[in-house]
């Protein structure tokens, strides 16, 4: 496999024998399932084009041990070396305790079977501990070398996706958002050039194929159509001609015949617009004389109600100053009680007598100025009125004099004087309406004085609410000051309470920690007493058993004494016998 791919030095050589590399790779049994996948990853360029192969994951994600891992059944290797360690552990208790036991039955015997007791413990001992280094050691030597086996197997896998990587291009989504960047940019260059250019060359092919083929085809159809225009032009001048000659001598006739009629009209026109100027100016006339008395009447009529508007608020201010007097010699005295209370509702009574002040009198002014102006603005306005519908009639009706009689000025010059009279009339009516305007000025100018008059009544009243309104903004911060300081003794007493309650949760803490600690010194001493009185007494039921061990033991010598005793008595009385017997 690698003499093959070694066999493909560069990208096009390796596109072209991919198919026979493909067979190769999947003729291994461990390599097909990993090659398949890796290759449902790979960009295969068109049948019969030059170009690399483009991998979008790396081959190492694919070829690796552990693809092979379960047909190398490298987990069995891998765990050989601890079943080694577990087989020599085994063996090694298993002989241990064996050795214990047989040791334990020679020790009951006399010293030398007891010495070979231990002698046969010991070398089951060294045997078993040397079986346990030599399992340890043959597991450190397979671990070794399924390891250097398995770094082996990757190695090759790491060659082969070398090999592999060498002979393809990786396509990254970087690699990707570039080739994209440089596509638009392309684009964008064809579509600049698209739009000047390439529009620009296909109208000037466009100008000379139509030039070319269309130019003398479109002079030879329009000659016969000139020439037709020609000859109509000179026909509809000369009809033209005599039309107008026989229309201006028709309209020279019928203005000839309808001037007498639209004459007679324009007099009787002009004779009743001078009776409905006379009406206009006598029913003025009247109005105004009648409209200065209401006037006159209207202004008598206000200037009392102000003056008894005065005189009551005068009346009403000096009263609600008494009582507001009275009011804050009791507010002093219960302030020192209920100063939060008594001051609120000192401060919005006085805010609302001002506001109350006030408001009256701002809009008993804006009444009287508004029914003033108003009054004002409608004799204003009645007056323009008048004039402008005078003006607008002069004006109708010098247009309509100017429409018929400038084309014939030579016929009306004997109303010249007529008109100069009208003039003079209307000159006249002009200065009684000026006149009239002035009388009207000169009214509102003393109504005008007698606001002025009202306003000035008014100041008084204007400076004693001003001064209720700062006795009340007075009145306010001091309550502000007073509800401030309890505010502030009312914080100062819950910082104290929050700091009592403190001190007692940090009492009730260290109370129930110390108890806590007490509680558990306690039971730690009672543990320790009972460990102690545990271990006294397994010390204790030691002690018996040593005890009873060296009884046993005194027993057993005690009758290995008695033994030798009546041995070493034996011995004597037979040596007795033997010495009487003269032996």
């Amino acid at each position: 496999m690698k003499k093959q791919l070694r066999a493909t030095p560069d990208h096009d050589a390796f596109n072209n024998d991919f198919a026979r590399i493909d067979e190769v790779i999947t003729g291994e049994r461990m390599l097909k399932h990993g090659w398949e996948e890796f290759k449902e990853t790979l960009i295969l360029p068109q049948p019969n084009e030059p170009g690399a192969i483009r991998n979008t994951a790396r081959p190492s994600a694919y070829l690796n041990v552990g693809c092979v891992a379960s047909e190398l059944n490298l987990s069995f290797y891998q765990a050989i070396p601890n079943y080694f360690v577990g087989v020599g552990l085994l063996f090694t208790f298993l002989g241990l305790v064996a050795a214990i036991y047989f040791a334990s039955e020679g020790v009951a015997g006399d010293v030398k079977q007891a010495k070979e007791s231990l002698g046969n413990l010991l070398t089951a001992a060294t045997f078993k501990f040397a079986t346990s280094i030599a399992g340890l050691g043959s597991s450190i030597l397979l671990s070794f070398f399924v390891k250097l086996l398995t770094l082996r197997v990757q190695l090759y896998f790491d060659r082969l996706c070398v090999l592999l990587e060498q002979r393809m291009t990786s396509v990254t989504p970087e690699w990707l958002a570039v080739q994209q960047v440089d596509e638009l940019k392309k684009q964008t260059v064809q579509l600049e050039r698209f739009n000047t250019d390439f529009a620009v060359e296909v109208a000037k092919a466009l100008e000379m194929r139509l030039n070319d083929s269309l130019g003398s085809v479109i002079c030879k159809a329009v000659e016969p159509m000139v020439s037709a225009i020609d000859g109509m032009a000179k026909n509809f001048g000369e009809v033209n001609q005599d039309a107008m000659h026989q229309m201006v001598g028709e309209f020279k006739s019928s203005i000839q015949g309808a001037a007498g009629t639209e004459m007679t009209a324009l007099a009787q026109t002009l004779s009743n617009l001078q009776g409905t100027l006379g009406t206009m100016i006598s029913g003025l006339g009247q109005s105004g004389g009648s409209f200065g008395d209401r006037i006159e009447k209207s202004a008598e009529r206000l200037e009392n109600l102000i003056g008894g508007a005065a005189r009551s608020m005068e009346t009403s201010v000096a009263e609600s100053a008494s009582r507001l007097e009275k009011i804050l010699d009791g507010a002093s005295q219960s302030l020192r009680t209920d100063a939060e209370k008594v001051s609120e509702e000192l401060g919005t009574a006085i805010a609302a007598i001002a506001k109350q002040f006030q408001g009256g009198l701002a809009d008993a002014a804006s009444q009287w100025n508004g029914q003033l102006s108003a009054s004002a603005e409608g004799v204003r306005g009645a007056v323009d009125r008048a004039g402008e519908t005078l003006a607008m009639r002069v004006d109708e009706a010098t247009q309509r004099f100017s429409d018929v009689v400038v084309p014939f000025a030579a016929q009306i010059k004997g109303l010249e004087s007529t008109l100069h009279a009208l003039d003079g009339r209307m000159k006249a009516q002009i200065d009684g309406f000026d006149g009239s305007v002035v009388r009207l000025r000169e009214v509102m100018m003393g109504l005008d004085q007698s606001l002025g008059h009202l306003r000035e009544a008014g100041a008084p009243i204007a400076q004693t609410a001003d001064r209720f309104s700062r006795a009340a903004q007075q009145i306010e911060a001091t309550s502000q000051a007073v509800k401030q300081s309890h505010d502030q003794l009312s914080e100062v007493a819950r910082t104290i309470r929050d700091g009592a309650q403190l001190v007692q949760q940090s009492w009730e803490s260290y109370r129930q920690r110390f108890e806590k600690v007490d509680e558990d010194l306690s039971a730690a001493f009672g543990r320790i007493q009972q460990g102690t009185d545990a271990y006294h007494g397994r010390v204790v039921e030691y002690v018996q058993k040593i005890d009873g061990h060296f009884g046993n033991s005194l027993k057993l010598l005690h009758g290995g004494i008695e033994g030798l005793r009546e041995t070493v008595e034996e011995l004597a009385e037979a040596a007795d016998k033997m010495a009487r017997a003269g032996v």
